[in-house]
């Protein structure tokens, strides 16, 4: 279902800590992980609570991420080390010696974070990446609303309803686990 969505243009926000770890390592998804997403499972526990930027990704204006330690909010513990697979690209990486990532995408189509998007300790910064990530997903705007903040109209005829200005386009979806 998920695949045939992304396959008629939806895009798909997935953040948790376990997603490659559930997909991959315990083999209930790995084709799906690897090839509809394009990401693969690195390993678990990157060993850092600090995300930033991948170098030379799309969310270079985001600055550190701090994730929660689960006195104040969600414990991210954990989190899988991802790896960009064919057609994917690099967006996020853990604050590591090795840096591994954190988050994997491929434009307008998918975005795999390896912590729950929650956990960001910052509020301002959790809004910041999640309008980072709705641009990388939808960098035309998201939704049935017209162009260039157009309105979108629509009304009754006696054979039922006509609409103008809508748009057949998937919204983007948001998953998010542990």
């Amino acid at each position: 279902l998920v695949e045939s969505y992304l396959k008629s243009g939806g895009a798909l926000l997935a953040s948790g800590t376990e997603l490659g770890w559930d997909l991959q390592a315990r083999g209930g998804g790995q084709r799906f992980l690897n090839e509809v997403l394009g990401v693969g499972y690195g390993g678990d526990d990157a060993g850092s609570r600090s995300v930033r930027s991948a170098p030379g990704g799309p969310f270079a204006s985001l600055g550190t991420l701090r994730l929660h330690d689960g006195s104040a909010g969600y414990d991210a513990a954990s989190p899988d080390l991802l790896q960009a697979r064919t057609g994917s690209q690099a967006l996020l990486a853990y604050e590591t010696g090795a840096a591994p990532l954190a988050g994997v995408g491929r434009p307008g189509q998918s975005a795999v974070f390896s912590f729950p998007l929650e956990s960001v300790s910052d509020p301002a910064q959790r809004q910041a990446l999640a309008r980072e990530t709705l641009n990388f997903l939808r960098p035309q705007g998201i939704g049935p609303s017209a162009p260039s903040g157009g309105s979108t109209t629509s009304s009754s005829t006696a054979g039922g309803s006509t609409a103008s200005g809508s748009s057949a386009t998937p919204t983007p979806t948001s998953t998010t686990g542990s």
